[in-house]
């Protein structure tokens, strides 16, 4: 790894895909969505050849917003706090409880003071929805850790800035839609595992910039959003809305990276030439 990547805290992309088919070629994108480092670099390497930048949905700050006031207000005496026994909460609190100054606020709302109190956390808990409770604890992880970065929010930055046109596959009542689904009993077993927490962000690091596809999605197995209305409900979705735009080539394709393992095998069938490429 070279001393300027160090200190600008970027890296090479290697979860991406070059695919091909008759002379026109585009790129795929499994993407981190939130990250400790920087990948800028690469992204702007895409988006110089690109026609269009295409990510799953919505992302300016008024649309984000309207992400938090649909996440907020709990259902009545059922909030997640009466399903976590002392021990695990008071690990959350613990866990969450030390954001670090200077926050690239990832999180759509104001940061919120005191989570790390036992009052703070179940007003998330009990105060939200169970998926806005699990990724406001979890985003703020990320935060705790320096996770700081927002590849999808870059990706679009950059490719305006280099004249591409803006695609987004989703809206964002679609999006919600997905989110609202997730299982409770998956958010629980997950917030139950906050021990583990730590060791999952730093092996998900590596395996990301490895570029290894299959580890990633054998560590995130029990990830909440991992679930059948997440991922395989809108792999099809998501893959038939993308295809106009490989059609006619130079187009760069940001989603989730457990997404891409299903569309790269349709791909295939479709008569693409699929290769997997380090950007840098």
């Amino acid at each position: 790894m070279k001393l300027w990547d160090l200190l600008t805290e970027e890296r090479a992309l290697a979860m991406a895909w070059h695919l091909d088919r008759e002379g026109r070629s585009s790129y795929l994108v499994g993407s981190a969505h939130f990250f400790p480092y920087k990948f800028r670099r690469a992204l702007r390497s895409l988006a110089r050849g690109a026609s269009c930048v295409i990510v799953e949905g919505p992302l300016e700050s008024g649309e984000l917003r309207e992400v938090a006031r649909r996440g907020m207000g709990g259902q009545e005496g059922e909030g997640l706090s009466r399903f976590l026994d002392e021990l695990t909460l008071a690990k959350l609190a613990r866990v969450v409880g030390n954001q670090r100054d200077g926050s690239k606020g990832l999180l759509p709302w104001d940061a919120l003071s005191g989570l790390g109190t036992d009052k703070g956390l179940r007003l998330v808990l009990d105060g939200m929805q169970p998926w806005m409770a699990f990724f406001t604890l979890w985003v703020t992880h990320l935060e705790t850790l320096g996770w700081i970065y927002h590849m999808d929010r870059d990706a679009l930055t950059i490719g305006k800035k280099m004249g591409c046109r803006v695609v987004q596959l989703e809206s964002m009542e679609e999006q919600l839609t997905a989110l609202e689904q997730i299982p409770k009993e998956r958010i629980l077993s997950f917030l139950k595992e906050v021990d583990q927490w730590k060791h999952y962000s730093r092996l998900y690091v590596k395996l990301y910039l490895r570029g290894d596809l299959e580890g990633l999605l054998g560590l995130s197995k029990g990830f909440p959003s991992r679930c059948e209305a997440v991922i395989d409900n809108r792999d099809r979705v998501l893959y038939q809305r993308m295809l106009p735009y490989l059609e006619g080539g130079g187009a760069v394709v940001l989603v989730g990276a457990p997404h891409t393992r299903a569309m790269l095998g349709w791909l295939r069938k479709e008569g693409y030439k699929v290769r997997q490429v380090l950007i840098r």
